[in-house]
């Protein structure tokens, strides 16, 4: 009884509105999605097309997971688009939906920071964040399956993020692998290891043994991207360090 007395104390008539509002824009996306997904490369699906013809031919190896393409690594899309090529044919209509799940699990890690320190306004807060995430202003960051390096992006930098809540060594090796997959999900990722940077500063103070750590890694981080992308080519390199200040540029602005 003091248990439901509390759930009728905390739970007031305007929060049911606030839930229908938040789920209005992604239920207007999901019947945008269904609307306009298509079995059909468009635009940058085309970026997968050597991994695709590698799995038909039964010519797969582990390095083409690291393959960079037009400047950028894409570790985890690649995995993603093996495992849809084996298993769906390269469904691309089925593809597209990675892109709504993984935007759902990132709206709930906004949820989960949101409310630890804002738990009042959750509720609120999560009607302006659906509306910002699942606009169908973004439509190609939904309809298009190669768009999942962004979502991917994102997902990681949220849960090193979350790690780094309480500064243990434990917790700051999960930042690190974090930021790690953030960096090769898409050249843009580098941006977290210096967004993290200064969360730990402002959050946990000048805590020098992590600090020169986590510089440490970011060096060796960027090193090994950049590595890959184009160990015998500067063009390329050239390419994703442009790319990089775009990112860092859209992140400030």
């Amino acid at each position: 009884m003091d248990q439901l007395g509390f759930i009728r104390q905390r739970f007031k008539p305007h929060h049911l509105l606030l839930v229908f509002m938040a789920m209005v824009p992604f239920t207007v996306l999901v019947q945008y999605v269904q609307e306009n997904a298509r079995n059909f490369p468009r635009f940058d699906d085309s970026r997968s097309l050597f991994l695709v013809f590698a799995i038909a031919k039964e010519d797969f190896h582990w390095e083409l997971l690291f393959a960079p393409h037009q400047g950028q690594i894409t570790v985890f899309t690649n995995i993603t688009t093996a495992l849809m090529t084996y298993y769906t044919q390269w469904n691309l209509k089925a593809f597209v939906w990675i892109n709504l799940i993984l935007g759902m699990v990132n709206f709930a890690l906004l949820g989960v920071l949101l409310a630890r320190d804002r738990s009042k306004f959750i509720l609120s807060t999560a009607v302006a964040f659906s509306a910002l995430m699942f606009s169908i202003q973004q439509d190609f960051n939904w309809i298009i399956g190669y768009m999942t390096p962004w979502h991917f992006t994102l997902l990681f930098f949220l849960l090193a993020l979350l790690s780094l809540y309480r500064l243990t060594p434990l917790r700051f090796l999960w930042a690190v692998i974090g930021a790690t997959c953030a960096t090769f999900s898409t050249g843009g990722g580098i941006v977290s290891w210096v967004a993290l940077l200064i969360y730990i500063v402002l959050s946990h103070g000048w805590r020098w043994r992590y600090i020169g750590l986590w510089i440490l890694f970011t060096g060796l981080a960027a090193w090994s991207y950049f590595s890959l992308i184009a160990p015998n080519s500067s063009p390329q390199i050239d390419f994703s360090l442009a790319y990089f200040w775009q990112v860092i540029q859209f992140t400030l602005i």
